[in-house]
């Protein structure tokens, strides 16, 4: 959120007191001057205080038109309200160009709202039409604005709020080691070890029974450089004879044949069963299209693979594969757990529940409301959990759900389920959906999902 500059409250009254009185600057003289009819009667103009100074604020009735396509409103570049606010309006619709009020009416914006900052939306027209306000676009096109000062540090506050207790926002789970890697030459793999995220290794050395024939072999991952490690060779060195051979064809290389090998990200595991061992490896094939790879011994091939798509993150001595969700687009991160048979991995199968990543998190957290977010586009109707079970209700548009988890109903994956979701004011709800078999969307209650939730796709 950028920082807005501060408004006295001495000032506020005194432009609230020329607005009441009609004695405004206008810049431009397009303005309609009536004013819409509301079911809110109470505008912030008629609240007001004389105050001893003469300080007059200008507020532009420059009307603002935008392509039809602009804003463009997505849940990565908006907020939503963890609780029930008032507001003012500054416009009833954007859609026919953006353009003050002569008085603004009050509204109660219930928690959960959606709402995202203009000048955030778009930075390049550099606006400033309510000085001293931020002003904040809904889904439904109208345009508000809230009491505004500012902190001391001259962060903006919002009706005696700080920001971070007035607004939500999207949540990243992504770790990425904020120093410089330290570069190790020679790097050596141990089982169930991930990578040292401070480490840089330039060589990979993997010290096992790779063969089975009770003596220890070497698979060695060679670079010239640990900061251009795609230019690499893989070794096999058996054990009882000595022998080395190049296996570097025998690894998993992306669409473009341009990327493979070992990446920094390889695991070694121990098959619990067979006492083999077997590297698992992730990268980007194309495009962020993530693909595991299980690579174990082969007699005749020294190596063979296996390809799941995901992401692999091993955490806490347990294996999950992250991908994309179907539900409200693919851009949110589910988790599930892997089982792993020695040559392959693949989703656990008595796992019934399918969790959002977000989710995961907030539950570990011991938080009510997940960082992963989409909301609705018009009145949806669904189950709400009270006290006695789910009852039937109804959530209204333009308010922000959580995703948790799905259940699919039938053993076979791609029939019907039931999503569990919570609101902003952490409240549970389910609502079931339907899938046709090898179809990456949904419906709910037959209506597809996209006209019911924004859903975002990527990739």
């Amino acid at each position: 959120m950028k920082k807005k500059n501060a408004v006295l409250i001495l000032v506020l009254m005194a432009v609230m007191l020329v607005f009441a009185s009609c004695d405004v600057d206008i810049r431009s003289s397009s303005k309609d001057s009536t004013t819409p009819a509301l079911t809110e009667a109470a505008v912030e103009t008629t609240e007001t205080t004389p105050a001893p100074t003469e300080t007059t604020v200008t507020i532009s009735t420059e009307k603002i038109v935008f392509d039809e396509y602009e804003p463009y409103f997505n849940v990565f570049s908006c907020y939503y309200l963890p609780h029930e606010e008032k507001a003012f309006i500054f416009d009833n619709s954007i859609r026919d160009g953006l353009q003050a009020h002569n008085e603004f009416a009050e509204v109660i914006l219930p928690a959960g709202t959606v709402m995202a900052d203009l000048n955030e939306l778009r930075p390049d027209l550099n606006l400033n039409l309510y000085p001293g306000k931020t002003l904040f676009i809904l889904p439904d096109d109208r345009c508000v604005f809230f009491e505004q000062s500012a902190s001391k540090t001259g962060e903006p506050i919002y009706n005696g709020k700080p920001v971070e207790e007035f607004l939500g926002g999207m949540e990243y789970y992504y770790d990425y080691f904020e120093g410089v890697p330290k570069v190790v030459e020679n790097y050596e793999l141990l089982p169930d070890t991930p990578l040292d995220p401070s480490i840089a290794p330039q060589n990979i050395i993997i010290n096992v029974d790779w063969n089975g024939d009770g003596k220890t072999d070497t698979i060695m991952r060679e670079c010239a450089s640990a900061e251009r490690t795609w230019e690499q060779k893989v070794w096999f060195t058996d054990g009882a004879t000595g022998t080395k051979t190049d296996i570097t064809d025998r690894f998993a290389r992306d669409q473009s044949e341009e990327y493979g090998g070992l990446t920094d990200s390889v695991m070694l595991f121990e098959d619990e069963k067979t006492g083999r061992y077997a590297l698992i490896d992730c990268f980007d094939t194309c495009s962020c299209d993530y693909s595991i790879f299980v690579y174990a011994y082969d007699k005749n091939t020294i190596v063979t693979h296996t390809e799941t798509y995901g992401v692999f993150t091993y955490e806490d001595g347990q294996m999950y594969e992250e991908y994309g969700s179907f539900i409200f687009g693919n851009l949110g991160t589910m988790r599930t757990p892997l089982v792993f048979d020695g040559k392959r991995v693949k989703t656990d199968p008595s796992v019934r529940e399918h969790w959002w990543l977000a989710a995961l998190v907030a539950e570990e957290n011991g938080e009510a409301v997940p960082g992963y977010f989409s909301y609705t586009l018009q009145e949806v109707p669904v189950e709400k959990m009270t006290a006695s079970g789910y009852e039937d209700a109804v959530i209204p548009a333009g308010i922000a759900v959580f995703p948790k988890y799905y259940i699919w109903n039938e053993k076979e994956v791609g029939d019907s389920g039931t999503l569990y979701f919570v609101l902003a004011d952490g409240s549970e709800y389910r609502i079931a959906f339907e899938q046709e078999p090898h179809d990456w969307d949904c419906t709910f209650g037959g209506v597809p999902q996209e006209e019911l939730f924004l859903c975002s796709w990527g990739g």
